[in-house]
């Protein structure tokens, strides 16, 4: 193993420690409870009089024919999802660091480029040459590292 073979493996090693002591770091604090303020039950108001029989019949005339309307093309209402193309760029901040996933794949945490990225299924593969992998949940247009949703910077 050459010097600096040596002097990577050793600066991936203290980049995934740094990792670890991050996402290990202090629970954060509970949110307080939500005060529910208490309904006030009004009673229901009276139903109108009934109404009276008319002497005549009333005819309603048929509507005229309306020209048919162009349906225009559905957009899905449903959440946003993170991709490999919307995740390139993007900045994310844990408890105590801050990260990037670099367009070209590469992994950037604090000032450091120490890992490549990849997104497989509903997660995020971020790997190094030495075997080293962690993995980060995709929740919608969020990520979470074990259990804890991270912030997404501008």
């Amino acid at each position: 193993m050459s010097r600096n073979s040596l002097v990577v493996a050793i600066v991936v090693a203290i980049c995934v420690i740094g990792i670890a002591a991050w996402w290990t770091g202090l629970p954060s604090a509970p949110e307080p409870p939500v005060p529910v303020a208490k309904a006030a039950v009004k009673p229901a108001p009276p139903a109108p009089p009934a109404p009276k029989p008319a002497a005549e019949p009333v005819v309603a005339e048929a509507p005229a024919p309306q020209a048919p309307v162009e349906a225009e093309p559905a957009v899905p209402a449903g959440p946003k999802i993170l991709t490999a193309e919307t995740l390139k760029g993007t900045k994310w901040k844990g408890d105590m660091v801050d990260f990037n996933f670099l367009p070209d794949g590469r992994w950037q945490m604090g000032n450091r480029i120490c890992a490549k990225w990849e997104v497989e299924g509903g997660r995020v593969r971020v790997y190094s040459e030495s075997g080293e992998e962690h993995f980060f949940d995709i929740q919608g247009e969020s990520l979470a590292f074990e259990g804890r949703k991270l912030g997404k910077l501008p």
